[in-house]
């Protein structure tokens, strides 16, 4: 299974792909917001995500959270020098929408992948909108229960929409690793026939590594410039550095997965001859004697005649004189 995300293969036998969740981080600043582009590419991130709102469609205005959305929302006009920027940098944006005009929007501006967070997992009316969109759609899964999940991938794929990733989500923030189950991450593949991924809210890189090497191909982690900064998530997120790490990380982790197949590498063959045994004379053999246990040993290093090949040694005669420690050759023998 793979999707492709801006040209860029998700899935079964791809990198891993990394979003920088930059939410509102930008603190409603589009310096900001350009600058943290800039650091998400410079991190390695595949990706960086914001998040789009419009305050009224989101909160009732006499909720204590209307005001703060009304705050942090980034202006639709700058949306455009994001995605230059994105571009120039060589890293895909992408946005989660919090209601249908923001994502008809985010379409409108080409964004390639959408991501339903996971507040909107039971929006059934909105995860059918964004499915429709015939893009990619990451839906995070924190607060729900399996019933829930397994609702919200069928919403998807009777919309017709067939590039499904399920991301496992614990919407605790920040959040303990003891909490992570990554194990969700086959768990949900298995269960839903989809691709799966994590989104990551501890302040490590470990449960997310661990989420790779069980298979998740999307990992999404909160990325900021400093944690100093107010507003947004940014004191529940990576600083650059901390982010790059996480990237290194991860990418070691695929590194060391491999394939599964066992072979033996180039790499060890000129090993093999140092640390593998072969077949030794223990003491003096002379012409014609039967060869018995006690006369042989194996030792390093290999010689012409294998240790595992010890069996087809005993039984047989000496062709000739064989002197001790002296490794055996089948021409030796009759």
């Amino acid at each position: 299974m793979k999707v492709s995300v801006g040209g860029r293969l998700v899935g079964d036998g791809e990198p891993c792909f990394i979003v920088a969740e930059a939410g509102e981080n930008h603190v409603s600043n589009v310096e900001i917001a350009v600058a943290l582009i800039r650091q998400a590419a410079q991190a390695g991130a595949d990706a960086i995500k914001f998040q789009t709102h419009i305050a009224e469609e989101l909160y009732n205005p006499s909720s204590p959270k209307y005001a703060h959305r009304v705050e942090v929302e980034l202006p639709f006009s700058h949306y455009k020098r994001l995605m230059e920027e994105a571009k120039a940098q060589n890293i895909i944006m992408c946005s989660t929408p919090f209601d249908e005009p923001s994502a008809d929007f985010l379409d409108e501006l080409g964004v390639p992948l959408f991501k339903a967070g996971s507040g909107e997992l039971t929006h059934h009316a909105f995860l059918r909108h964004v499915a429709k969109k015939g893009k990619p759609i990451a839906v995070s899964t924190g607060m729900a229960t399996q019933e829930e999940i397994d609702a919200a991938a069928r919403v998807v794929k009777e919309a017709g929409n067939d590039q499904l990733i399920i991301a496992h989500c614990v919407s605790v923030y920040p959040s303990p690793v003891n909490l992570s189950n990554v194990r969700a991450v086959p768990a949900l593949r298995k269960r839903l026939g989809v691709l799966t991924g994590f989104s990551d809210h501890t302040m490590t890189s470990s449960a997310a590594m661990a989420a790779v090497a069980l298979g998740a191909c999307y990992i999404e982690k909160h990325f900021g410039l400093s944690r100093a900064l107010p507003e947004g998530d940014n004191d529940i997120s990576l600083e650059p550095d901390e982010f790059k790490a996480m990237v290194h990380s991860i990418r070691e982790v695929e590194a060391a997965l491999g394939t599964g197949k066992r072979f033996l590498l180039p790499e060890e063959k000129d090993l093999v001859k140092i640390a593998h045994r072969g077949v030794y004379a223990r003491k003096p053999i002379r012409k014609g004697a039967l060869i018995k246990a006690g006369m042989i040993a194996v030792r390093r290093p290999l010689s012409e005649i294998p240790a595992d090949r010890i069996d087809d040694v005993l039984g047989k005669k000496a062709a000739v004189d064989i002197e001790a420690e002296q490794p055996l050759r089948w021409e030796m023998l009759v």
